[in-house]
Parts: C-alpha cells; sequence; structure tokens
C-alpha cells in the first residue's frame, strides 16, 4: 500500500521560501498572531499561523514573497542604530522599503502578482489600475469616491 503525505500550509510556505531566496539554509517558522518578518541574524522569515489560518497559503504566499523581498535587498537591517526612538525609526526605514521590495519581487518573478492578488482579494484591499505590479491601499468608505475618481479600482 502506498502512503501519500499531504504537504502542511506551512510546509509549502517553507518550500516557497527556499525557491524565492535561493537559499536551502533559510528557515521559515510559525509566529503568533499575524507577525510577520524577515530576521536576517537568524536567516529565518517568521509567519504569522493567524494569518495563514485564516487566509489560506494562497494570499499567504504574497506576504512570504514580501519578506523574500527583504531577504534579497533590504540593507537598512545591517545597520545597528543608537538612535533615541529606534522602534521609531525602524519602523520608519520598513515603511519606505515595503513598497520597493514589493515592486522587485513582482518584476522579479512575474508570477507573484496572482498571490499580490489573491492577497488583495483575501484583505479587502483597493488596487491600483495601473499597469504593471499590483498597488495596495487600504479600503474606507469615506475614501472610496475620492480613490475612484483618481483612477483607482475598488475591488
Amino acid at each position: 500500500m502506498t502512503t501519500t503525505t499531504v504537504a502542511t500550509p506551512i510546509d509549502m510556505l517553507r518550500g516557497l521560501a527556499s525557491g524565492l531566496c535561493h537559499d536551502a539554509s533559510l528557515s521559515v517558522e510559525e509566529a503568533p498572531g499575524n507577525n510577520w518578518a524577515y530576521d536576517p541574524d537568524r536567516n529565518v522569515i517568521l509567519v504569522g499561523a493567524g494569518d495563514l489560518q485564516r487566509k489560506g497559503v494562497l494570499p499567504c504566499a504574497a506576504i512570504l514573497a514580501h519578506e523574500a523581498s527583504h531577504f534579497h535587498i533590504s540593507r537598512y537591517n545591517m545597520y545597528r542604530l543608537t538612535h533615541a526612538s529606534v522602534l521609531l525609526l525602524k519602523g520608519m526605514l520598513n515603511a519606505l522599503e515595503d513598497p520597493r521590495v514589493n515592486l522587485w519581487i513582482q518584476r522579479r518573478y512575474p508570477g507573484t502578482r496572482r498571490w499580490f492578488q489573491a492577497l488583495v482579494a483575501a484583505e479587502g484591499f483597493l488596487r491600483c489600475s495601473i499597469h504593471g505590479p499590483v498597488h495596495l491601499v487600504f479600503r474606507s468608505e469615506e475614501h472610496t469616491s475620492e480613490l475612484q475618481s483618481r483612477q483607482y479600482l475598488v475591488c
């Protein structure tokens, strides 16, 4: 009798991470709640267990691709900061870096655009109607008409 092993969602994301990062030594670990991050000191991508359970693998593949992009191109984490507001500064640098990593991964691996579209659908984001990578904007009833007038597509 042949037994078939079915990969768990976290195993699927581990396989994707290994391929996206071209690094078999990279680890992928579940983190509590919706916490996602790339930890360069440990070479680990943390996956939000709550997100994975609630959204499923395909939308979470987009978040994983985002973290894999940090693995490849983010460099601000190489500097040890002694600023008085280190958490604020790290948050600001990450906010500036996030659009860049999303654009990079979708250009490098065009197939990831489908993953970002699945994330858009799962989260109720708005997607900009321009050609190219998916741009995410939070949905808000009070801003919907304003965004539509600026050529944004309400998803």
